[in-house]
């Protein structure tokens, strides 16, 4: 291959060899045969039953099931580089089925659970899916309902009863794994010898605020050399680790973390109930205990509220039991910053967080030190093989992070314009983050380009550092969503940290300990939301907050960065509310609008 970049899914591409050569390119299939071959009897995958026992895989069956079910796919009609969409949680027949298409020559695609059927169609028509893979009945009729407008759609495969089809190009993943299918061992052998290295494996979609998704097209080397190298760095023991997957598998993390780095190391990973995110990862984090552990920030701010007061007697192994992390070696944190005083929270129970930071087109970039020794506001420095710039530095330093490095996408799929805008022709891939680094070379990351509120007075804000400042400052604020854009002054909205139903995710009306301990200290014994939003202690509680603000502005460069008004909602963000998203991040845009009558009034 001569270009660095395609727009084409049949397309190979020069490998950025000149970053790194420690890695020699290897493809997924070679991977794990190579660890089916090496620990056919280590624990792969465990789900549980419903009688709360687990089933587990080992390597040589994990491996089989793939080889299994890639040969259906080639039967029921999957060519190579056609695509395979698969729709719903967690679940070993996810690994599988993304293996499987992988093996036949396909490229996989996963989806959101919680993506509408408008949402769902518009990737599958771009990725022109072959087969979809629906791990639920719930997914099976949004696929169901737009299959008539996707020609390309052979047939449809569901996971888990109830099954309600009956046509045709429907099929039972249980009934498949029944199929014979020995006469097929020729063909995908002969799929297998096409692989090549440097073409498109993964389609990773972002989530674009409006219109249809970018989808970006990663390589074998992409991947395995971002797994490589995170099994180096982390210094994970082969045979060793064991992983809790709950992480949306279509988001980078998930794909890289729980498949591909669980298959390098050979570790157990076990899969946590559908619901996780709602309330009961904690459960299968202690009945499983895992070896490392990756959250977005809101998992660790979770886990903090819900640990904020007990006091083990400077017995800090109890905290890690509680989460189920005492045999934890690594807790990482990335995808948007994290409130400080969680982390300090973590490093003084002896939990210390390390920070990634890295993007669905790249996957990682840079890493804090292993369990840092002290707390800082930066994602550390470049890793190995990962050259860094600031684009277009102002007076301060901050500019638009760039880097190049051989896990930089191939492109965003039939999108020239998208592509040619994200990786210039000297090969730097341009992240849209804006940050700066200081004098040992350490990344420090102030805001996206495309979110930089530029208020009327023209000056640049960037949001989520003072967001973050002013959940710093005020511990019992759960979301703070600063609004100027194109505004005369800055306001802040502001959510209090109440408890969540580990059911259903949703907020409930108690007020979370923090808060409590907060409304106490001003001499009042509420322990509702709706008692403090009602109280006729108005003035007071207003005023505590007031005075957190002002601390914050004290910190400000400009008056332009000063927050000049503030309003408390009425509930906490949460997925069931629709103002967080699938990895638990705010939606900015959606909160906009939902409040829209509030800010204007403000």
């Amino acid at each position: 291959a001569d270009n660095y970049t395609t727009i084409n899914a049949g397309d190979a591409v020069k490998l950025r060899l000149e970053c790194d050569e420690e890695f020699e390119p290897i493809s997924i299939p070679f991977l794990l045969n190579r660890t089916a071959q090496k620990s056919p009897d280590q624990i792969a995958l465990g789900s549980k039953l419903e009688d709360g026992s687990w089933k587990t895989l080992t390597y040589a069956e994990y491996k089989e099931q793939v080889y299994h079910m890639a040969k259906v796919f080639i039967k029921l009609g999957l060519h190579e580089r056609d695509c395979v969409s698969i729709i719903g949680f967690n679940c070993a027949e996810w690994f599988i089925s993304a293996l499987a298409a992988i093996h036949a020559g396909g490229i996989v695609s996963g989806i959101y659970s919680t993506s509408s059927a408008e949402a769902v169609f518009k990737i599958m028509q771009k990725t022109k899916s072959s087969i979809a893979v629906v791990i639920d009945n719930v997914q099976m009729q949004k696929v169901s309902s737009i299959k008539h407008k996707l020609p390309a759609l052979k047939c449809i495969i569901q996971v888990q009863a109830p099954f309600t089809e009956t046509e045709i190009e429907f099929y039972k993943w249980a009934d498949l794994m029944d199929t014979p299918v020995a006469g097929l061992d020729q063909q995908l052998q002969n799929r297998l010898k096409n692989i090549v290295i440097n073409e498109c494996c993964v389609y990773v979609h972002t989530s674009g605020t409006t219109g249809t998704p970018k989808s970006t097209m990663l390589s074998h080397d992409n991947i395995l050399w971002t797994a490589q190298m995170f099994a180096k760095l982390t210094k994970l023991e082969y045979e060793e680790e064991v992983v809790v997957s709950y992480l949306p598998l279509n988001h980078i993390v998930g794909k890289v973390l729980d498949i591909f780095v669980g298959i390098f190391s050979a570790a157990s990973v076990y899969f946590a109930n559908k619901d996780a995110l709602k309330g009961t990862l904690a459960n299968t984090l202690r009945e499983i205990r895992p070896t490392l552990f990756f959250g977005v920030p809101r998992v660790y701010e979770k886990m903090h509220d819900k640990l904020h007061g007990l006091d083990f007697n400077g017995n800090l192994i109890q905290y890690r039991k509680v989460l189920g992390f005492d045999r934890c070696k690594i807790l990482a944190v990335g995808s948007s910053p994290i409130d400080l005083n969680v982390k300090e929270f973590f490093a003084d129970t002896d939990m210390s967080l390390t920070e990634v930071y890295g993007l669905s087109e790249t996957g990682l970039l840079t890493m804090t030190d292993i369990n840092p020794s002290e707390l800082s506001s930066h994602v550390g420095h470049a890793i190995p093989g990962v050259e860094l710039k600031i684009l277009n530095p102002d007076g301060n330093g901050h500019g638009e992070i760039c880097c190049r490095s051989r896990n930089v996408m191939m492109g965003y799929l039939d999108d020239r314009v998208h592509t040619s805008e994200a990786i210039d022709d000297d090969g730097w891939f341009h992240s849209g983050d804006i940050g700066y680094l200081d004098e040992n070379q350490n990344l420090y990351i102030t805001g996206r380009i495309k979110e930089l509120l530029i208020t009327s007075g023209g000056e640049n804000i960037p949001h989520s550092h003072i967001e973050s400042l002013v959940k710093t400052e005020l511990p019992f604020i759960s979301q703070a969503l600063l609004v100027g854009d194109k505004r005369k002054y800055l306001i802040i909205l502001l959510t209090i940290k109440t408890e969540i139903d580990p059911a259903t995710g949703t907020v409930r009306d108690e007020l979370d300990p923090l808060a409590k301990e907060w409304i106490n200290s001003l001499g009042f014994t509420y322990t509702k939301l709706s008692e403090v939003l009602q109280s006729d202690s108005e003035n007071a509680i207003l005023n505590s907050i007031q005075q957190g603000i002002d601390r914050v502005n004290q910190q400000a460069i400009s008056n332009a960065q000063k927050i000049q008004k503030f309003k408390i909602l009425s509930h906490d963000f949460s997925l069931p509310t629709g103002e967080l998203g699938p990895t638990l991040k705010v939606k900015r845009f959606f909160v906009l609008e939902k409040y829209h009558d509030l800010i204007e009034e403000l």
